[in-house]
């Protein structure tokens, strides 16, 4: 364990998010080494993190229309479903046509193992409709599948996205900005509950730290204040 978290460390420094993420595999690892007399003290002792800023890329509408208009029909259908619901990467690639039972779109959280049903609304059952429609390979149980009829690697669907970036002329947008979209945009309608519902998070906090970088505060300028107070004051008479 502790070789090949340390033959991997020059590789993760060039990313230094991804080293001090690999730091709490790390320490643990060199705990161990020294318990197995591998080495005499652990190099990740007193190693002070970087704090990380939060991600705060927010997906303006227009912005999603347009890269929408750059994908093709499997991929608009991919987007819709990924706003629609706020559904996490691994599970839109995972997703299975057997999903549908009734009046819903039933899925297993990969990251939480959570069940959620996504109730058929006429959006969702509209996109629902266009995504069996699509071409496929016989036998494929996958709404969204490779021309084998398997789902996408991580990296063959990073490569699928990536491109339609470039033929958008649009940068630094994650796949997983749309579901940060979904769970802001949720709680401007219609409250921080819902938005905690859709995610499928165990607490509101949770919600809220997701998307509180991206959520920008509505303030009403100073002189439309100033304006409406002068209509207030009464004229001073004439001497």
């Amino acid at each position: 364990m502790w070789i090949i978290v340390t033959e991997r460390l020059p590789q993760a420094m060039l990313n230094l998010a991804t080293l001090f993420g690999n730091l709490s595999l790390a320490g643990p690892a060199g705990n161990d080494a020294i318990r197995w007399g591998w080495c005499e003290h652990n190099p990740t002792k007193g190693v002070r993190r970087n704090k990380e800023k939060p991600r705060d890329r927010y997906i303006t509408d227009e912005e999603f229309e347009l890269i929408r208009s750059h994908a093709d029909s499997q991929w608009q259908c991919i987007m819709d479903i990924a706003y629609l619901t706020a559904m996490r990467r691994g599970d839109i690639m995972r997703l299975r046509l057997s999903d549908i039972t009734g009046d819903s779109l039933l899925i297993s959280q990969g990251k939480t193992g959570k069940k959620m049903a996504f109730v058929m609304i006429p959006a969702l059952e509209e996109v629902i409709s266009r995504s069996r429609s699509l071409r496929r390979r016989v036998g494929s149980l996958y709404f969204f599948c490779t021309r084998d009829g398997q789902p996408y690697s991580v990296s063959g669907w990073n490569s699928a996205w990536r491109r339609i970036l470039t033929k958008a002329g649009v940068e630094d947008i994650h796949f997983h900005d749309i579901r940060a979209k979904s769970l802001t945009d949720a709680k401007r309608v219609a409250g921080r509950d819902y938005a905690q519902a859709l995610a499928g998070h165990a607490s509101g906090d949770m919600t809220e730290t997701y998307i509180r970088a991206r959520e920008a505060e509505r303030i009403t300028p100073l002189g439309r204040i100033v304006e409406k107070a002068s209509r207030e004051i009464p004229p001073k008479p004439l001497i």
